[in-house]
C-alpha cells in the first residue's frame, strides 16, 4: 500500500516538473500575449471590413464561409492557429516584453480604436498622440517582430483554415 506521504510527494514532484516545463511556461506567455493583443477580435474586425467592402467576399464560397463563421469561432481557435507563427517571430523574452507593453490601459484604449478603424475602414479614431505612440512602439525590436507576425501570410492562411474547419 502506498502511503499518503509518498503519494503527496509524487504529486508535488509531478506538479513541480509540470510547472518547470519550458513548453508550459512559453505557452502561457504566448497565449497571454495573443489574448492581450485581442488577436481574435482584430481578425474579426478585418474580416468584417473585407466582408462588407470586398466583392470577392460575397462571391467566393470559401470567403463567404469565412464571413459567416467569423463570430461563431471562439477566440482560442484563432489564437491556437496563430500561436506557431507568434513563436516563430518573437522569442519568449520578446513576448514577455510585448505582453508588458500591451497589458496597460493605454494599449487597451488604442486597441479599441484600432479595431474600430480596421472594421470601418475609416481612419478617424486615433489622435496624433496615439499615432506617435504606435509609431514609437513599432520602431522597437518587439514592435517590428509583432508587425512581421501580423503580416505573415502563412499565419493568415492558418487562421482562415482554422475558422473554416471549426
Amino acid at each position: 500500500m502506498i502511503s499518503f506521504s509518498t503519494t503527496k510527494r509524487t504529486l508535488l514532484l509531478a506538479f513541480a516538473l509540470l510547472m518547470s516545463s519550458p513548453t508550459i511556461a512559453q505557452s502561457d506567455v504566448w497565449h497571454d500575449l495573443l489574448s492581450a493583443l485581442k488577436f481574435a477580435d482584430v481578425n474579426r474586425a478585418r474580416l468584417e471590413f473585407d466582408c462588407n467592402q470586398n466583392p470577392l467576399y460575397r462571391t467566393k464560397d470559401m470567403l463567404v464561409a469565412l464571413c459567416k463563421k467569423r463570430y461563431e469561432v471562439p477566440n482560442h481557435v484563432y489564437e491556437e492557429a496563430a500561436l506557431p507563427y507568434l513563436k516563430k517571430h518573437l522569442t519568449e523574452s520578446m513576448a514577455k516584453q510585448a505582453l508588458a507593453q500591451v497589458s496597460g490601459n493605454t494599449w487597451q484604449s488604442l486597441s479599441r480604436k484600432l479595431r474600430t478603424e480596421i472594421r470601418t475602414g475609416k481612419h478617424d479614431q486615433l489622435t496624433q498622440e496615439d499615432i506617435d505612440l504606435l509609431e514609437k512602439q513599432n520602431q522597437s525590436e518587439v514592435g517590428k517582430a509583432l508587425s512581421i507576425f501580423a503580416s505573415d501570410k502563412e499565419q493568415g492562411i492558418a487562421v482562415a483554415r482554422a475558422i473554416l474547419t471549426y
